[in-house]
């Protein structure tokens, strides 16, 4: 137990004192009296010639001496802030002795000597143990009021605090902890001969909380005064007692240069050649080191062993770094600014300057002109923030609308891989240095053909597309190319992959996540697997020097984006360019209060009563007469207001007079205003909105948000991320019934802010979801929630996901054959995949198909019926003989080919019965004489018809099982659906056919569909394509070249396509060759993923992340 007496006291959490008595951290007051003795002389004396006791720089953090006039004495003191005024500069310097903190000039400071630094400071910072503080926190969706954990202490808490120790006669510590440079203490305080644990104290009257024990916590300690704390047997770290506050070490300082009153780096200040005088001073480091004078013309000569780390080797490799500036009378650097004429948001954690301009891009020449040729019309404005970080290798995290495009990190990576020295310290074995993470297969295809297509400009690079199974014998025979610097794959894959080449992080220095909320959402455990791995490999000492940089792209903000960053990235370039993101980043809190719309005043008025720290509000209406509804309805509750809309009195100017003028603390600024008023107000630091009115579109909600972004909360500045109830900045979303359409993008957005969410928003939503569903009766049922069983994306999919008995059931069945409700019997026929496989449903008691087979086989029996056709004609019943058994077949396509310099037809069915799609010769094909069969047959070619007109209808339910059966059967039978790789422009699409050697073909055109046929030696090739949008089939064509057949489409529309074929088919794909970029206009939904037609150009990657759910299952 120690007794001290308190110096100055800022809260319960950080107070000092200075201990009486005796103990290993106790120093006799006579030996600082001394101290103070010995440096009032020395600094009288030298004060004769003060310019050489002046320190060259001055920076934050820095130990120096410094004359208090309170005091009337030289004091060691710490530099905490630097500010410029007109010919000097102001620093604001705490006494580590007296724990007071004074203005002094810069003129005025001294160098610390050595010798006065031996004593440790005579003022320890302490905090009570355990003990941490509360608030009360109101819920406005339960209009309840609770105390709740806080990340800052109390006023009245703080307040207590002060008048206890006031009133103590004497004070005692008990030591339990140290936490860098604080003492963690159980402090006790004698009052009125009653002996208090301040601690205690404060919890139970509610002030604060206790925290509980953490696991292994060292010397944990004793609640009992009377079991003492050994303070000799903690296991305390051993640190220079004159240097708690030194800065951290590899770190480049901003200083200023006293002589030029120019901002230098440290770095620097030390290469130049200077020379004077030497006084001995405590270095940056602790060590001692010289503090020099600048004098021009003389050599620099180092008598010190003062060590200058470098941080990075990027620091290094900067062509082009960016220009850091001393920044007077500012606290941080803005971390939002609208930059861009047409008035694009960006929200940066580090100062960027962005490179808008393909010539001035940090991009390598060969780079640059290979984008030209592509005719590339970048960089956007995503892009011109992003390229220049991640050309230096920093750490990257971008949050973008565009943020599903590879070109954000493709070009700046491939630069940065240029330069091969960057390198040389890494193991001389094979192994990638970049490693590209996509959500699934389809967009690892699509970045790796990026990759293949600027790479070629570059150094041979030999990157590798690695997409592997669960099959564990697939991923131990991959072999890495020797020489393959670049890997793209899936979290899945990666890590099938590390369990059979444990050495594949070995050389790894760039880690990039594509879509990053997708992989978090769908593998976040996979991908920290990832981020350990790698940090595991950076950390050992052959790795000091090498580049580390881990680069994450995405569309949407994610809750384990904010783990990424600060545990895995090193003081990451944070770019956020929707204001709905960063506000999520910022902690805005977002608040939705669910009423009627003729409720909306009475829950406004509710609001402003329970809102009382704010101090700038907005009150956005969409309309003139809610504005004025709402400012009458203030007035009339004697609430201050200001109005503005077109048609109001006040002139913008004097609304932003009041707007800025400052006022005492706890008074109310309210504007009710409307939308169209936010631009020429230019408002940036209101503390709260309230949309009275739904707002009409995301980009109006986003630019009331961005009314804020100077109450958004930096989390990166503090280096810890707070809790959302402490920002500032919140939002207020009244929610009415006739926003019911809105309502699941509203909780979809809260979830993603981590928000309170009302019960109601539940029930709310589920209504809005049903009552869209309704509209989508005609549309076709949802591919995913077939194939799947369910669908991710249900909020925002236009097709339909209930089941709808007239459209989904077969059509013009007898009843005898369609299955009554419940469990039933299915034969397997044909497997397409694991969830998509044609069947026959056995009746329990009689099995109609197995009678039907029976009569057709009895009906062909006889020599009267078992004839061949003359004419076959497609979309005809026909029956099939095959060994002993006639099938029923639907004949889909026909066509002629050259066999032994014979002419022969062949026809391409559709097996009824079993569900397979066959290449057969006429004369195998019989006529089905459907009058001469029984009953149950007439019914059977009803269904069979049936089937071909659910085929028509429902692509999916028939078309796609027959492309899919067709790609896994025809194979047998010398029948194959060809290679295609399309391209487009505004007016046409041009798809190219891959096969060799045509000897016959025929293309017929639709409106809606192309089918296309060809003979290639034995091989019959068929492709038929139901285009994803209409054409005009006059104008279209098809040409034949040596080893493929160009098909020309003439669109109806002049407009982009996002996909060539309505239904997906493995065998058709993008031709990045011919890739033409083209802008999408279409609206942006708050906090909802936008697919791209520009980034996202084949139909199979239409939805990046559709396999990545699946992956392993692969």
């Amino acid at each position: 137990m120690m007794e001290v007496l308190i110096l100055e006291i800022e809260d319960p959490g950080c107070f000092w004192v200075t201990v009486k008595g005796y103990g290993p951290y106790v120093v006799n007051e006579i030996e600082y009296k001394n101290l103070n003795a010995e440096m009032n002389q020395f600094y009288d004396k030298s004060c004769q010639d003060a310019d050489e006791m002046k320190p060259l720089m001055l920076e934050e953090g820095q130990v120096c001496v410094v004359f208090s006039k309170e005091l009337k004495c030289w004091c060691r003191a710490v530099i905490k802030s630097i500010m410029s005024c007109t010919d000097h500069y102001l620093t604001e310097c705490f006494l580590v002795d007296y724990a007071k903190y004074i203005s002094v000039k810069s003129n005025d400071i001294r160098v610390a000597v050595e010798a006065f630094m031996q004593i440790p400071y005579r003022a320890k910072q302490c905090g009570l143990y355990r003990t941490k503080p509360v608030t009360l926190h109101i819920n406005f969706c339960e209009d309840t009021a609770k105390i709740v954990p806080a990340k800052r202490w109390d006023c009245a808490a703080t307040q207590y605090f002060q008048n206890l120790l006031k009133a103590t006669t004497q004070i005692k510590a008990q030591l339990c902890a140290i936490e860098g440079d604080r003492f963690d203490v159980l402090l006790y305080v004698t009052i009125k001969n009653e002996k208090v644990c301040v601690n205690d104290d404060l919890v139970s009257k509610n002030f604060a909380r206790f925290e509980e024990a953490k696991e292994n916590t060292e010397s944990p300690a004793n609640d009992q005064e009377s079991q003492t704390l050994n303070v000799e047997s903690l296991p305390l770290k051993t640190v220079n007692p004159a240097l708690p506050f030194s800065p951290v070490l590899f770190q480049e300082k901003i200083c200023m240069n006293l002589e030029t009153d120019h901002a230098v780096s440290t770095s620097f200040l030390f290469k130049k050649g200077l020379h004077s005088h030497q006084v001995s001073s405590t270095g940056l480091n602790g060590s001692t080191g010289s503090i020099v004078k600048a004098m021009p013309g003389l050599p620099f000569k180092e008598n010190t062993t003062l060590s200058l780390h470098a941080g990075r080797l990027l620091q290094f490799l900067n062509s082009d770094p960016l220009k850091t500036h001393f920044i007077k009378d500012e606290q941080q650097f803005q971390n939002f600014q609208n930059v861009s004429t047409k008035g694009d948001f960006v929200f940066l954690s580090n100062k960027i300057e962005p490179s808008s301009v393909l010539e001035t891009a940090p991009l390598f020449d060969d780079l640059k002109k290979e984008l030209i040729r592509k005719k590339f019309l970048g960089p956007n404005f995503t892009e011109s923030y992003c390229w220049p970080p991640i050309a230096r290798g920093c750490d990257v995290l971008a949050i973008s609308p565009q943020g599903n495009d590879p070109l954000l990190y493709v070009p700046p990576v491939l630069t940065f891989l240029q330069s091969e020295s960057c390198y040389k310290s890494l193991p001389s074995r094979s192994g990638p240095l970049a490693l590209i993470v996509c959500p699934g297969w389809k967009k690892a295809q699509l970045t790796f053909e990026l990759l293949k297509t600027y790479s070629r400009c570059s150094r041979p690079l030999h990157p590798m597309l690695i997409i592997v199974g669960q099959n564990r014998e697939e991923a131990r025979n991959v072999k890495i190319h020797r020489g393959c610097e670049v890997i793209v794959t899936t979290p899945y894959s990666l890590l099938r992959l590390f369990e059979h080449h444990s050495l594949l992080f070995l050389r790894l220095c760039h880690l990039v996540f594509d879509e990053i909320e997708i992989l978090f959402s769908e593998a976040s455990e996979q991908v920290f697997t990832i981020l350990e791995y790698y940090r595991k490999s950076i950390i050992i000492e052959e790795r000091l020097y090498s580049p580390h940089q881990i680069v994450a792209v995405g569309t949407c903000w994610n809750r384990h984006i904010a783990r990424l960053m600060k545990e895995f990235m090193n003081d990451p370039y944070l770019v956020i360019t929707t204001v709905e993101e960063a506000s999520i980043y910022g902690n805005v809190q977002q608040v939705v209060q669910l009423c009627l719309n003729s409720e909306r005043i009475a829950v406004l008025l509710r609001i402003l009563d329970f809102t009382p720290n704010v101090q700038k509000m907005l009150i956005f209406t969409n309309s003139i007469n809610e504005a004025e509804m709402v400012h009458q309805a203030l007035k009339s509750n004697s609430v201050f207001s200001l109005k503005i809309h077109k048609e109001s009195k006040f002139n913008f100017k004097t609304v932003l007079e009041h707007w800025t003028k400052k006022y005492s603390s706890g008074t109310h600024v309210v504007l009710v205003l409307t939308d169209d008023c936010m631009q020429s107000l230019g408002i940036t630091d209101a503390t709260c909105v309230i949309h009275f009115s739904f707002p009409p579109s995301p980009r109006i909600f986003g630019q009331r948000l961005h009314n804020m972004s100077e109450n958004f909360h930096n989390v990166l500045e503090k280096g810890s991320f707070v809790d959302q109830e402490y920002t500032k900045a919140r939002s207020v979303l009244l929610l009415t019934e006739n926003d019911a359409c809105h309502a699941p993008g509203v909780l979809h957005y809260l979830k993603r802010a981590e928000a309170e969410i009302p019960p109601e928003l539940h029930d709310f939503t589920a209504r809005a979801l049903e009552a869209e569903e309704e509209k989508k009766l005609e549309r076709p049922l949802c591919i995913y929630l077939k194939t799947l069983g369910f669908c991710k994306n249900r909020r925002v999919c236009p097709d339909r996901h209930h089941i709808n008995v007239q459209t989904d059931m077969s059509q013009n069945v007898p009843d005898k054959i369609t299955p009554t409700p419940g469990c039933v019997t299915v034969v397997p026929l044909h497997i397409v995949n694991a969830t998509n496989y044609f069947g026959r449903i056995v009746d329990k008691q009689k099995d109609q198909y197995a009678i039907l087979a029976e009569e057709i086989n009895e009906y062909f029996k006889k020599p009267s019926n078992n004839v061949s056709v003359e004419k076959v004609e497609k979309l005809t019943l026909y029956g099939l003989y095959e060994e002993t058994f006639f099938h029923r077949l639907l004949v889909i396509f026909i066509t002629k080919l050259k066999e032994n310099h014979m002419k022969q037809k062949w026809c391409l069915l559709w097996e009824i019965q079993f569900g397979l799609t066959q290449c057969i010769k006429e004369e195998a094909v019989s006529p089905e004489n459907v009058s001469n069969l029984p009953n149950i047959q007439e019914s059977a070619t009803e269904s069979c018809r049936s089937s071909q007109m659910t085929l028509e209808s429902h692509p999916y339910d028939g078309v796609a099982e027959v492309k899919e059966a067709e790609d896994s059967t025809l194979h047998q039978h010398k029948c194959f659906y060809p290679e295609i790789k399309w391209f487009q422009n505004e007016e046409t699409v041009t798809a190219k056919v891959k096969i060799a050697s045509i000897v016959d073909y025929k293309c017929e055109f639709s409106k809606e569909k192309v089918v296309f046929s060809a003979c290639s030696g034995d091989k019959l090739y068929l492709a038929d394509m139901e285009l994803h949008q209409h054409i005009l089939a006059e104008k279209s064509a098809c040409v034949i070249k040596d080893k493929e057949a160009i098909i020309v489409l003439t669109k109806e529309k002049r407009e982009s396509w996002c996909k060539l074929l309505k239904n997906k088919n493995s065998h058709v794909s993008f031709d990045f060759e011919h890739w033409e970029d083209f802008e999408d206009k279409g609206p942006f939904p708050v906090g909802v993923k936008k697919l791209h037609c520009t980034n996202v150009v084949t139909e199979e990657l239409m939805d990046s992340s559709e396999d990545s759910g699946t992956e392993s299952d692969d």
